[in-house]
């Protein structure tokens, strides 16, 4: 009889992880000391606020789930001023929505103030795509360029699924947009067959993007990423007791979700052109490059599917400009996710607000918990009480110069 025997030392951290999450549900302040950095100099209003937030597709009106709660606020976010007429303070400058299914017709945006750039994921399947949305504020913001390019992705994508722009039939075999189409993958053709192939389908994971420039100072510009990415794969040999490699097809390697943003980030299966340790973001890598450049400063707002606060959003990738993203501290927030069953978790720091870090900084970041399964902020709670719901991000930030 053969014994499998797997990494003592893996097992044994991951081991520890699961009562440290236990035990973290302690009364937490809203924002750590860590997370909060001295304000920069600032100049000619040059500071901006990015507000992320991923409501999931399950936000539908089923099983107690409130979809027009959510909207109204993502629709808080996109309005400079209150019902009583008085300026909004939440108003943000840029808004990513993820998975906004607009269960009843309820929608989200706001025209006559912002401006939207939107785009879809449906690669492999007919079934339903995955949408996401990019808001920024026409007051202060003038567009440059967006991703997809044609301007008839510039609304808020949502069902039924049909047309030349967010087509089921139009987007099946597609993972970048071109033409009028808004068909728009972080992962290439091959690296979704080669998931499949390993037993971990990637899903429909979308991404878009815009360069933006300041109306009252064209110097400053900022290039918005919003997206996500599938979950971190994690390389594990397997030996068995007379030292022999047990394989498995297609690769010799087993595949788990998850573990590899829990332990050792060395561990991740990488995508294919090596560009990132995220298996399934060869577009999105090589989309961003092309796209932001190496001069403009890169705002990305994405659901990174990480584990642990501590992998820090610029580690994830390996080539510029990507890999110098910095977060607001050594440690992310906790946000995903809402679990209906036990009153809703916070396992995981998933999502992400991250900046260029040579040209950019982050002052203050809201939302998140400190620790796994602590307490989230009042005001940046989950707003849909659906499964699965990530909890919303702000950022406040300041260019350097």
């Amino acid at each position: 009889m053969t014994t499998l025997v797997l990494s003592f030392r893996r097992i044994f951290v991951y081991c520890l992880l699961l009562p440290i999450a236990a035990v973290a549900n302690s009364k937490s302040p809203k924002i750590p000391k860590s997370s909060k950095k001295k304000k920069s100099q600032k100049s000619n209003g040059s500071d901006f606020t990015a507000f992320w937030y991923k409501p999931h597709y399950q936000c539908n009106g089923r099983k107690g789930s409130t979809p027009q709660n959510a909207a109204n606020f993502i629709n808080e976010q996109l309005h400079l001023t209150t019902p009583s007429g008085r300026p909004n303070k939440v108003a943000a400058d840029f808004v990513g929505v993820s998975e906004w299914g607009s269960p009843d017709n309820i929608l989200i945006g706001n025209p006559d103030e912002y401006g939207t750039i939107g785009g879809v994921c449906g690669y492999g399947t007919k079934d339903y795509l995955t949408p996401v949305a990019l808001f920024y504020k026409k007051e202060t913001w003038e567009i440059t360029k967006s991703y997809p390019a044609s301007s008839k992705c510039n609304l808020v994508p949502v069902p039924p699924w049909t047309g030349p722009q967010f087509g089921a039939d139009v987007c099946f075999d597609k993972v970048k947009p071109s033409g009028d189409n808004c068909c728009s993958c972080v992962y290439s053709e091959e690296e979704y067959t080669q998931g499949n192939d390993m037993g971990n389908n990637l899903g429909q994971r979308p991404w878009v993007g815009g360069i933006f420039q300041q109306k009252n100072n064209n110097e400053k510009k900022v290039c918005v990423i919003a997206g996500e990415v599938p979950h971190p794969l994690m390389n594990m040999t397997i030996d068995n007791i007379d030292g022999k490699i047990e394989t498995s097809n297609p690769l010799p390697y087993t595949i788990k979700p998850y573990l590899c943003t829990l332990l050792n980030t060395k561990d991740c299966v990488p995508n294919l052109s090596k560009s990132s340790i995220l298996y399934g973001t060869d577009v999105l890598v090589s989309g961003v490059t092309e796209f932001c450049g190496n001069d403009t400063p890169i705002v990305f707002m994405a659901d990174t599917n990480v584990g642990m606060g501590y992998v820090t959003t610029g580690s994830l990738f390996n080539n510029k400009p990507l890999n110098s993203l910095t977060d607001v501290s050594s440690l992310s927030p906790y946000t995903c996710c809402n679990t209906t069953a036990t009153s809703g978790t916070t396992n995981y720091a998933s999502d992400r607000i991250s900046v260029s870090g040579k040209d950019l900084t982050i002052d203050k970041l809201q939302g998140g918990a400190v620790t796994p399964q602590g307490e989230l902020p009042g005001d940046m709670t989950y707003q849909c009480h659906c499964s699965e719901e990530h909890a919303p991000l702000r950022a406040h930030i300041s260019f350097k110069n």
